[in-house]
This record gives C-alpha cells, sequence and structure tokens, in this order.
C-alpha cells in the first residue's frame, strides 16, 4: 500500500464511487493509533508486507516499508469494513493536508497535535473521490468546516455553562 495512491484492497466498483464518511470518533481513534505507532508508543499490526502489489485498473504499485505505511496499515486495520479503511488511509494523505494549512492554524494545535472540532469535523465528513484533486477539495473542505464551526458557536452560545477552557 503506497501512500500516494492507498486504493489497493477495494474492488474496482468501489473505486469509481466517493469515499464514505467517518464518524469522528472513529477517525480520531484510528488517527491516534497511527501517531501513536510512528512514535514507537504501540506496536506495528501484523500483516504488514510491503513490496510489488497488481491491482486492477490500477497497474503494478510498490509497497515501501517506511513508518508511515506500518502506522497506516495498523490504523487502518481498525476498521472491519473496507471502504472506511480506504476513506481513512485517504483523509489522511490527501485531507489532512488541507487542515494543516495556514488558513485554519488558529482552529488546531500543532504541539499538541490536536483539532479543533469543526476541523476534525471537516476532515471526517468532505466528499471526494480518487480522481478529487487536492484544488477542487479546497472550497468543499471550507464549506463543511463553516458549516461545523457554526453549529459548534451555535451550540456554545446555548449552552454557555457547560464549556470548560482547557
Amino acid at each position: 500500500m503506497s501512500a500516494k495512491n492507498p486504493n489497493g484492497e477495494l474492488p474496482p466498483d468501489i473505486l469509481s464511487g466517493e469515499y464514505v464518511t467517518l464518524e469522528v470518533g472513529e477517525f480520531k481513534n484510528a488517527y491516534a493509533t497511527m501517531l501513536h505507532v510512528m512514535a514507537g508508543k504501540l506496536p506495528v499490526a501484523q500483516g504488514f508486507e510491503p513490496g510489488s502489489r497488481t491491482l486492477p485498473g490500477l497497474g503494478t504499485l510498490e509497497v515501501e516499508d517506511t513508518l508511515f505505511n506500518r502506522a497506516m496499515h495498523t490504523a487502518a486495520d481498525l476498521f472491519t469494513d473496507a471502504a472506511k479503511r480506504q476513506s481513512f488511509r485517504w483523509r489522511v494523505v490527501v485531507v489532512m493536508p488541507i487542515a494543516e494549512d495556514r488558513k485554519y492554524r488558529k482552529f488546531r494545535s500543532d504541539d499538541t497535535g490536536s483539532l479543533h472540532i469543526a476541523l476534525l469535523t471537516a476532515v471526517c465528513q468532505v466528499r471526494g473521490s480518487r480522481r478529487t484533486t487536492r484544488k477542487a477539495l479546497l472550497a468543499p473542505f471550507d464549506v463543511v468546516f463553516r458549516a461545523a464551526l457554526k453549529a459548534v458557536e451555535d451550540w456554545a452560545a446555548a449552552n454557555p455553562g457547560l464549556l470548560k477552557r482547557h
């Protein structure tokens, strides 16, 4: 599985469709697992096999033995559903770099690796397919983020006593 094209295990009929949305909690759990594997705090899951793979419609793909690929394998294995596994991989490789853009700097902490719930929601819910370019994804990502941010702000205004500052 290459980080450049993580579509390796899906049947060809799923490849032409959109990636499924993920629940914030399941994405957060898998992403935290990935970061912990990369930091050496968790072991790599069994079954990671680097090497060449020939995939229908995609040709031959080289799966490199890197810490990132091992961590991605471990985190993606938390999803029992193949479509969710693929969606997670796509969201880490393609969507997370958008959230890391300076435009969203005030909505994340690079020191702790945390994201504002609206930013995390946009990562989990923005729609796209393997044909969606980064450029084409920017506006829809921002629309989902702004809608989630408004919902969070509305909830906070309606529930002022429930928020605690850290």
